[in-house]
């Protein structure tokens, strides 16, 4: 259970910083089903106690973090 929630998280980021990146170009749709079901990664960890996150998978979801900015930004 807890490699799927990760696998989740990790997918949701990917495409929630992709989501962001485009956003910054045009309005998001507030229709869009995908946008709707991602959470931004900042409220993942503010929540990383209640959703049982181990260290190990805030630090993985940390590096993500690290390296979609470093693309995005670059």
């Amino acid at each position: 259970m807890r490699r799927l929630t990760l696998a989740v998280v990790c997918a949701a980021l990917a495409l929630g910083g992709s989501a962001a990146h485009v956003s910054a170009q045009e309005p998001a749709l507030p229709d869009d089903p995908l946008f709707n079901s991602l959470f931004p990664p900042e409220l993942i960890m503010q929540h990383r106690r209640a959703i049982e996150l181990t260290d190990r998978q805030r630090d993985q979801i940390s590096r993500l973090i690290g390296d979609l900015q470093g693309r995005v930004v670059s």
